[in-house]
């Protein structure tokens, strides 16, 4: 195993004993569940997604791209962050260790995409959590960094094509 390698592989395990000492437990949540399942549960509809494209501001034409983007993103959970770790030495590809909000920052983690748009927190500085975490807020943040539906490519799904299998 490369230097790089066993950095990657300790990063993994400490991230792995991290959610183990801060894993939700029972009673985490009053009047049931935990927060980890509040925030898997935090997902909307496409149809959802789709009203508060429009109320963004987002052309009828652009609805379906932007809500199949946020579909690939994040599938629809407003409340999911991916903690960017860099490229993976060996595979050349990239690392998203996947949280939810009010889980811990994974160690090592470069920056953070955040909500159903998965804004990027070092990309965007001015969209706050707060507003990348609220779905009407997300996609009026979305129209800006789209340049008014002009540009999609600030999002990965988008320039890797993943997002097509969202589009009827």
């Amino acid at each position: 195993m490369t230097d790089r390698g066993a950095t990657l592989f300790g990063l993994v395990l400490g991230a792995f004993g991290l959610w183990l000492l801060f894993r939700p437990r029972d009673g985490d949540v009053s009047e049931g569940g935990s927060i980890y399942e509040a925030a898997i549960a935090s997902k909307i509809t496409p149809d959802e997604a789709a009203q508060y494209a429009a109320d963004a501001g987002f052309p009828a034409d652009q609805i379906p791209i932007i809500v199949a983007i946020a579909q690939a993103e994040s599938s629809l959970r407003t409340q999911v962050i991916c903690d960017n770790m860099g490229k993976d030495p060996t595979t050349g590809k990239y690392v998203c260790a996947t949280r939810y909000r009010g889980d811990p920052v994974t160690p090592g983690s470069l920056s953070s995409d955040r909500g159903v748009l998965q804004i990027n927190d070092k990309a965007h500085p001015d969209v706050t959590d707060d507003q990348a975490f609220d779905p009407a807020q997300a996609f009026v943040a979305g129209y800006a960094i789209s340049l008014n539906a002009t540009n999609y490519t600030p999002w990965s799904q988008y320039k890797n094509g993943k997002y097509l299998k969202f589009m009827s």
